[in-house]
C-alpha cells in the first residue's frame, strides 16, 4: 500500500511539474516574426521593407503580451473606424476584450509568406501564425498592412477557415506556395 501511495505522489509530482514548465514557457517564450526569405516582400518599397519587419516583430509582441493599448495603437485609423461602426468597439473595449480575439488565446509567432500589394499603400501579407507556446498549432492568416506618411499600421490578422463548420486552414508549405 505504502508503494502505490509513494508511486501516485510521485506521479502527482511529475504531472505538477509538467504543468508549471509548461506555464513558465509560455510566460516567458517570446513571439516571433520569423525572417522573410528572399524575394517575399519585393513588392513592397526598399526604403519601408525594414521598418515593416520591424514593426512586424512589435505588433506580434504586443499581441503576444496582451498589450491591447499598444496593439491598438499600431492599427490603421480606418479598420479603428469600422470597429466602431460595426462592433462598437472603441478604445476602451478593444483594451478590456483583447481586441477582437479572446484573451485566452496564446499567440506566438507570425510568419511571413509573401506580401501582395493591394493598392497604393496597402499590401496584403499572407503567412502563418502559431498558437500555443509549449505545442503550437500553425494557421493560415492574412494581415493587411497599410503604409501611411512612412510609417506602418496593421488590421487584426484574419484566420483563414476552411468552411462553415471546418474550422481554421492548417499552415503548410502548400498554402505559402499557392499565395506567392
Amino acid at each position: 500500500f505504502s508503494m502505490r501511495q509513494e508511486y501516485l505522489g510521485n506521479c502527482s509530482r511529475l504531472i505538477l511539474l509538467f504543468f508549471l514548465l509548461s506555464a513558465l514557457s509560455c510566460s516567458t517564450h517570446r513571439p516571433k516574426v520569423m525572417e522573410p526569405g528572399p524575394g517575399i516582400f519585393t513588392s513592397v518599397p526598399d526604403e519601408s521593407r525594414a521598418r515593416l519587419l520591424e514593426r512586424l516583430h512589435l505588433f506580434s509582441e504586443y499581441r503576444h503580451r496582451h498589450l491591447w493599448d499598444k496593439v491598438y495603437d499600431m492599427l490603421d485609423d480606418d479598420y479603428k473606424r469600422s470597429l466602431i461602426e460595426t462592433n462598437q468597439m472603441g478604445r476602451d473595449e478593444y483594451i478590456k476584450l483583447g481586441g477582437i480575439y479572446e484573451k485566452h488565446e496564446q499567440f506566438c509567432s507570425f510568419i511571413p509568406g509573401s506580401a501582395e500589394k493591394l493598392d497604393e499603400d496597402t499590401w496584403m501579407i499572407i503567412g502563418c501564425f502559431s498558437f500555443g507556446c509549449v505545442f503550437p498549432a500553425y494557421y493560415a492568416a492574412e494581415l493587411t498592412a497599410h503604409l501611411k506618411d512612412g510609417e506602418w499600421y496593421f488590421e487584426d490578422q484574419n484566420r483563414v477557415f476552411l468552411g462553415f463548420d471546418e474550422g481554421l486552414m492548417p499552415c503548410n508549405e502548400k498554402w505559402l506556395q499557392g499565395r506567392q
